[in-house]
């Protein structure tokens, strides 16, 4: 499997999620493909497209990618919403995009086809698979 941490994660897409949230996205995707990654590609790149998997993970269940932030005494975050990319897929964040560029074996596809599962940190906010499926973030 590769071996990524919650500060690797961190250090790659800038995210507000608890520590417990992103280990549990690094243990369900470990689990989801992480036999498939490590088999498929170099330690590196295994390592590359699970960070990547994280983070476009992360940036759907906190409503999408930080595009600008103010300093301290004017806080303020932008985000780029799921509405304005496209929708819960690979194609909707830099990271999913980055995905479909660099998955030449597929290891990562099945897991949005399923519409298994979404995890959210917080706030409440109903988006839907397509199939019918409703996910409560």
């Amino acid at each position: 499997m590769p071996q990524v941490t919650k500060e690797d994660i961190k250090s790659r897409c800038e995210t507000s999620a608890p520590d417990a949230v992103i280990d549990d996205w690094i243990c369900l995707l470990n689990e989801k493909a992480g036999a498939c990654l490590d088999a498929s590609y170099s330690e590196c790149e295994a390592r590359i497209l699970f960070t990547l998997a994280v983070c476009h993970f992360i940036s759907q269940s906190e409503g999408g990618e930080v595009e600008s932030e103010r300093a301290a005494n004017g806080s303020t975050i932008k985000y780029v919403t799921k509405e304005k990319n496209s929708g819960l897929g690979w194609g909707s964040t830099d990271f999913g995009r980055q995905i479909l560029a660099l998955d030449n074996t597929g290891c990562l596809s099945p897991i949005l086809e399923t519409g298994e599962f979404m995890i959210g940190t917080a706030g409440s906010d109903t988006l839907s698979d397509g199939n019918g499926t409703a996910f409560v973030l």
